[in-house]
């Protein structure tokens, strides 16, 4: 199975992913700010709050900080269609597709699936975090060569003695390292790319 079928059908994979807007992950990064505002206490419609909330991943915790925001506004949610809406969203939340999309963007799991369910999203969450964390490597690799560059640019320039050309076989040497590491990491990437080509036909097989 070549590389080129592998990314196509990733991008198609994502593209399905896209026309759900409600599924998109979210990590919660910012749970020390309110996470409703007046208008979203008041208008909010409690059964797609919770449904949201689980379809991004978050802690059913997360009513405790629906309420919280909501009292400074004298506004009390309601409970129990926010769980409802949570229950429904945790069955779209907790499928290895889902599981995937997560580990692939780099987002935390909550340990918010069921026994019965986490299993399946865990074999796609797993597949996903293994490309994120080859491709992270990746990028911090690039960022380290583009930084070697410019210290040889730099040493190249410096007055021409002893030291100047011990910097740039030090500086060439790692160079050359991190060009290993590159090449390393690629066909590490590679093969991520056509396991989880065939991960994402078995689960998706209309993809």
């Amino acid at each position: 199975m070549s590389l080129r079928i592998t990314v196509r059908i990733l991008a198609q994979f994502g593209a399905k992913m896209r026309l759900f807007p409600a599924f998109l992950i979210i990590a919660p990064l910012l749970t020390g700010c309110a996470s409703l505002t007046q208008e979203e206490c008041a208008t909010g419609d409690w059964s797609n709050i919770g449904l949201a909330d689980a379809t991004q991943g978050h802690a059913q915790s997360r009513l405790a900080d629906h309420q919280k925001a909501c009292k400074r506004y004298g506004i009390e949610p309601d409970e129990a269609k926010y769980l409802e809406g949570y229950r429904t969203g945790l069955a779209h939340y907790c499928t290895p597709t889902s599981g995937f999309k997560a580990g692939r963007d780099g987002y935390s799991y909550q340990n918010v699936c069921p026994a019965a369910t986490e299993p399946e999203f865990m074999r796609g969450y797993l597949r996903g975090k293994v490309l994120h964390d080859i491709e992270t490597q990746i990028i911090e690799v690039e960022s380290r060569y583009r930084h070697l560059d410019r210290e040889i640019d730099t040493a190249r320039k410096a007055e021409d003695d002893k030291e100047r050309r011990k910097t740039l076989q030090r500086l060439r040497d790692e160079r050359r390292r991190l060009e290993r590491e590159r090449q390393r990491l690629a066909e590490e990437r590679d093969r991520a790319l056509l396991e989880a080509d065939l991960f994402l036909q078995e689960i998706n097989p209309d993809i």
